[in-house]
Formats: C-alpha cells, structure tokens, sequence
C-alpha cells in the first residue's frame, strides 16, 4: 500500500520541521537549545538560518533533543525499527548514505531530509523525514537498509547469530557489520513507496 507525500520545497520543509520543534512541549533541555543556538551557531562564525538550526538540533539527539517524538506519526514511523541515538548526522550521512542524506527533491517531486543514526555499537539505520499534506512524516526503507528485518533492530542489537543470518540473506554477506546500505536502492524503496497526492 503506497504512501502519500505533498510536493512542497527543501526552505518548506525545513520551516515545517524547525515549527514541529517550537510547538514540542517536552520541556527545558529543548527550551534552553532554542534560546541558546542562534548564539552558539553566530559564535562558530555561522547565520543561524532555519536550515542550519533544523540540522543542529537533530544532530544533537544525544545532548536529549526529542527530533524522534517529533509527532505522533514521526513517532509511529520509526518505531518500525529500534536503533539508538548515541550518532546522529542528517547532513553527511554514514556508511554508504553520505550522497542521500540532507535535503533532497527527488525527481517525482518529493523533498525529505535523510538521516543516519545508530549507536557506537550498531549498523547505521537510516530514515527520511518528509511532509505528507498533513503532518511530518518519516520512513524507514527496507530495500538495502541495514538492519534486522526479523528483530526489527539496528544490526547489533541481537545475537551474532541472528544479525549475522538476516545479514548474510538480505546482503550476502557473514558478519552484519559488512552490510552497507546501497544509496541507488534506497531511493528506488522511497520512490516506489512515496506516491504525490492527497493522504487518505
């Protein structure tokens, strides 16, 4: 069953999100990020724009910035995979999403932001932000996208054995931690998922 996005632009996208953070109300540590970036960021040299405030906040998940609870939906989206947020880059990606990660538009008309996040001891598993008409969405692909599609967590998380199975059917190879997402496939999932119209 496909999934609807909403053609809108990278700069709409990027105000919708830095909006899901202003409306959050899960208290201070958020409060105090918003008060303090735009002075943090003028002091690295950097115009604190939306943009650059939307990347910093989600790449700072571990200081206890709440980007996955974001909505209920983006919360309900990526529960389909457990993976920890010890890493988190939206704007270079890791292991194999570095071209895909950031704000793209892709050809059929969809913008979304690429995440990779996962723990010191996990695969990367990486994720799209995206606007459905509606609300902010998120997605996990699963074609290419390291992680155990049996468990339902990042490689790592389960035994050897059970990684290193799921691994060796879906990529081929023995040890899960040789699995490398494929960016090509992965855009192949999203375009093949995400279809342009009005969410039923």
């Amino acid at each position: 069953m496909p999934r609807y996005f909403a053609p809108i632009t990278k700069e709409e996208l990027t105000t919708k999100i830095f909006e899901g953070f202003a409306a959050f109300e899960d208290g201070e540590c958020l409060k105090g990020w918003k008060e303090d970036l735009p002075r943090l960021l003028t002091n690295l040299g950097k115009t604190p724009t939306v943009e650059l405030t939307v990347y910093s906040l989600i790449n700072s998940e571990g200081f206890g910035i709440p980007w996955r609870y974001l909505t209920p939906k983006v919360e309900a989206d990526l529960s389909k995979c457990d993976f920890d947020v010890e890493n988190v880059n939206c704007k270079k990606g890791y292991d194999g999403a570095e071209e895909i990660a950031g704000f793209h538009t892709l050809p059929n008309g969809l913008t979304y932001l690429g995440v990779s996040a996962g723990g010191d001891w996990e695969v990367p598993v990486f994720f799209i932000m995206y606007f459905d008409g509606k609300d902010l969405r998120a997605y996990i692909t699963k074609d290419s996208n390291p992680w155990n599609t049996n468990s339902h967590q990042a490689y790592g998380n389960d035994d050897d054995e059970g990684d290193n199975s799921n691994a060796k059917k879906r990529f081929g190879v023995d040890d899960c931690q040789d699995a490398h997402l494929d960016p090509a496939a992965v855009i192949r999932d999203i375009e093949g998922r995400l279809v342009s119209g009005e969410r039923k």
